[in-house]
């Protein structure tokens, strides 16, 4: 419901993401921060001109492709790439279920389609890939002869008992563990396959956790749902966020971790367009300490920007333990994280007051994930722990249930 507005133009916020997006923006505001005002018109002057020129408006079919015509024009920058939004996701060009045709300003787009509603939307980035113009909505309505079920694809890490001995945590492996379960009793009704993989400790090193990921992304169809849980350290260096697998160096992250940059680069082959990420990461290093009842994990507005960046890159939905500036705790009554607690009670115990007709999106479990981790943390501490969030891309329904 928040746009910006030019004379009779109506723009998205998210056209101007990569100039203006400020991690933590409201509480920082709050706090008295002074924030430097922005002026739309340096961005919208350099926007290219973008249009779906095939199909029209409204198409429907029984195919299982659609050829999608996108044309771009310079803005007051030139041009750079031409892209595709299909259901709030921007498609990857490297994907298997796509096939792209290009001729200056002009590309053709050849997607496979989702049963349903098929929202598409043109865009293209100046030269410097800041300014993105975006075409009007094309929605194509597809009703495939033959429909089958999706299948469901998991893969929950979690690492307590890293190599490296003094940055060992408490409840990561348990946590994983327990998430994987808690996956495996989604409804049989909404899916073909439900295929979960657990990597901890050992498991979830480097090597171990590229090869998950390429499985699910060797198998996985165009209207799958993937879930990511991530559970352990994490870390910041040279505005770079990275997961701490097992067999990391922590004196040189770079190198031995896994960034958010490699896995977006792996998952550019993904043919899936429900994905969810769930982080429950803390900082490596000093910054975690062992406060009796509690460990804390601290992170940062570097962080933050990261993730925030990866979920718009992708197109996926993205909930991450704390936000800015917050630490996320491990409490030993509830034997997990806070945070990943807060989801196995949302997945458990509350799924039908967050259904609507009987089905549970992705946005309805984040909102109650979110709401329970905030409600936990209050009970045990006395301050409040607030995930952060990032949706993009379709709100795909995660759960039936009766």
């Amino acid at each position: 419901m928040v746009a910006f507005v030019k004379g009779m133009t109506v723009y998205d916020p998210q056209q101007y993401w990569n100039t203006f997006f400020t991690p933590g923006l409201l509480s920082r505001f709050m706090k008295g921060e002074r924030l430097p005002d922005i002026d739309i018109n340096t961005v919208a002057s350099q926007m290219p001109r973008v249009e779906i020129t095939s199909p029209g408006p409204y198409f429907a079919t029984e195919k299982e492709t659609v050829a999608v015509t996108v044309k771009a024009s310079p803005g007051g920058n030139g041009l750079g790439k031409i892209f595709l939004y299909h259901n709030g996701c921007p498609l990857e060009e490297e994907s298997r279920s796509l096939k792209v045709q290009s001729t200056g300003g002009l590309k053709v787009f050849t997607v496979e389609l989702l049963p349903g509603e098929n929202r598409f939307v043109g865009a293209a980035f100046d030269r410097s890939g800041k300014a993105e113009g975006r075409s009007a909505e094309a929605l194509v309505v597809c009703t495939p002869k033959d429909l089958r079920k999706p299948d469901l694809y998991v893969l929950s890490i979690g690492v307590s008992n890293y190599k490296e001995r003094n940055i060992r945590l408490k409840s990561p492996v348990s946590d994983s563990v327990a998430i994987g379960e808690a996956m495996k009793t989604l409804s049989r009704d909404l899916y073909r396959n439900i295929d979960v993989k657990v990597l901890t400790d050992e498991g979830a090193s480097r090597a171990g956790i590229l090869n998950g990921i390429r499985s699910i992304i060797a198998r996985a169809k165009k209207a799958d749902t993937v879930i990511l849980f991530l559970a352990g350290h994490g870390d910041v260096e040279k505005d770079e966020y990275y997961y701490i697998p097992y067999d990391a160096d922590i004196t040189d992250v770079e190198k031995t971790a896994l960034s958010l940059k490699e896995l977006g680069r792996e998952m550019k082959g993904l043919n899936a367009n429900r994905v969810a990420l769930f982080l429950d990461t803390c900082k490596s290093g000093s910054a975690v300490k062992d406060l009796g009842r509690f460990a804390l994990m601290e992170r940062g507005y570097d962080e933050i920007k990261r993730i925030a960046g990866f979920a718009r890159e992708r197109g996926i939905a993205v909930l991450s333990a704390a936000s800015e500036s917050q630490k996320a705790y491990e409490v030993k009554e509830l034997r997990h994280g806070i945070f990943t607690y807060s989801m196995l009670e949302v997945l458990g115990k509350h799924k039908k007051g967050i259904a609507t007709d009987k089905r549970v999106t992705i946005s309805k479990l984040i909102d109650a994930v979110d709401a329970k981790t905030r409600e936990t943390s209050l009970k045990y501490m006395p301050v409040e722990q607030r995930p952060i969030r990032y949706t993009f891309g379709d709100n795909f329904t995660v759960d039936l249930v009766e």
